[in-house]
């Protein structure tokens, strides 16, 4: 009987080792880091987002570029932001109006990575322009 029950310790040790779910988010925290982008869309571009204070949802989310270019427009630099209450349920899956759509998980409280499927709604002041820029990955460390 103690070899049954020392075996069925060690699997359930095992079972709660296994699953790669994410780590939870550092509370109050702003995430920042670069978007693996090519260079016919962007310079550079960088992810940020910022974790509530109770750790459960990230209030705001931004994306920002330099030398920005796609179909409809380009511009030396270009910053969109959104805020809200987005749920951080196993990790990240977002999808801001006027950004795309952001996957991604925790590996540590303060370290995450992922891919943005970026799809900006641009108000160019004479009317709305779409730019679809592709799926990159990314990766972002609280600060």
């Amino acid at each position: 009987m103690k070899g049954l029950t020392i075996g069925l310790l060690v699997t359930a040790l095992a079972l709660a080792g296994c699953g790669g779910g994410s780590a939870q988010p550092k509370a109050g925290a702003t995430f920042s880091g670069p978007i693996q982008i090519d260079a016919d869309k962007a310079e550079s571009a960088y992810l940020s987002f910022t974790i509530s204070d109770d750790g459960t949802s990230i209030t705001k989310i931004g994306v920002s570029f330099t030398n920005f270019k796609c179909e409809v427009m380009s511009a030396g630099s270009m910053s969109m932001n959104s805020g809200g209450n987005f749920p951080i349920t196993n990790g990240l899956d977002l999808s801001p109006s006027n950004i795309g759509q952001i996957k991604g998980r925790f590996s540590s409280p303060t370290k995450a990575s992922g891919t943005i499927d970026i799809k900006l709604k641009i108000n160019t002041g004479f009317g709305s322009a779409d730019c679809d820029m592709g799926t990159w990955e990314w990766t972002a460390e609280a600060k």
